[in-house]
């Protein structure tokens, strides 16, 4: 996070590589990261220091720098900096999309735009100051950098943020958090509610989810059923149904799409999937 605020601060843009899932699959992992670092054509590569001692330079690549390199006790301190002109239309982030239907394409998002989408995002999903929002999203995923970290970063509010790989290594560490920060949203994709509901169900906590407003479901098609056994196992630790906010993204658009009514729950209509499909209309069936 420091390092993303660093970039915009100098005015520069920002490209957000995924992490390997797979030790073992870390060479197909530099391979595909050399082949969005020279797509984007970015001039340097700040790199997490665990994982540089992986990665060998070749040329054509641009200079790699690990990231406590930048944390230097005779480097420049906040005197020195010099603000750089504003210019909304400039280049804030080239998001990579998820490559659910082809192979993953830059998209380029301006500061305009990042900040109209969020505006709309703040109103629609009604959120206010007092927030405190819970992630473990990764922040190379639009959803966790957009939708989960530049909300709190201009709004003034409050941000928890957790690892993806303690969420993934214990889910019941997602509850924990909203718990004991007393977290009012938070979001994930369909499959974390899935093991958030088998680790609720198999948790003896004394865990407090009441002051819990929403939980966004995106980034993947949503299960009905899945959700609503996410809500139910949470209901003995104070859950309300109403928190369901199933919602549609996509990094085209930065991240919001479409939303559905803060409070209202999980709603869901059955429509003849062969009139959907050949008509692009939702008939509604019994």
């Amino acid at each position: 996070m420091t390092a993303i605020q660093a970039i915009w601060l100098t005015g520069g843009a920002l490209v957000t590589m995924p992490l390997p899932m797979r030790m073992g699959a870390l060479d197909q992992f530099i391979e595909q990261t050399r082949t969005r670092i020279r797509r984007s054509d970015s001039k340097v590569v700040v790199i997490d220091s665990q994982l540089a001692a992986f990665v060998e330079p070749v040329e054509g690549d641009p200079p790699f720098i690990g990231l406590d390199e930048l944390f230097v006790a005779d480097g420049p301190t906040a005197e020195d900096y010099v603000r750089p002109a504003d210019d909304p239309s400039s280049l804030a982030i080239l998001q990579f999309t998820s490559g659910s239907t082809s192979e993953p394409k830059g998209v380029m998002l301006p500061h305009q735009n990042i900040c109209h989408n969020l505006d709309g995002a703040w109103i629609s999903a009604e959120l206010s100051h007092d927030e405190v929002i819970v992630s473990w999203l990764p922040l190379y995923h639009d959803m966790g950098l957009v939708g989960l970290l530049t909300i709190p970063m201009t709004r003034d509010t409050n941000l928890v943020q957790g690892a993806p790989q303690d969420f993934l290594a214990k889910p019941i560490r997602w509850m924990r958090w909203l718990s004991q920060f007393h977290g009012t949203a938070s979001a994930g994709p369909n499959f974390s509610y899935a093991l958030a509901t088998r680790a609720l169900k198999r948790t003896d906590e004394d865990l407090d989810l009441s002051q819990v407003r929403m939980f966004l479901n995106g980034a993947e098609p949503i299960d009905a059923p899945t959700f609503r056994r996410f809500l139910e196992a949470g209901e003995r630790f104070g859950l309300e149904p109403g928190v369901a906010f199933p919602a549609f993204g996509m990094a085209e658009v930065c991240i919001a799409g479409c939303f559905p009514t803060p409070g209202k729950g999980l709603i869901t209509d059955i429509v003849d999937r062969a009139a959907l499909e050949r008509d692009q209309k939702a008939v509604p069936v019994d």
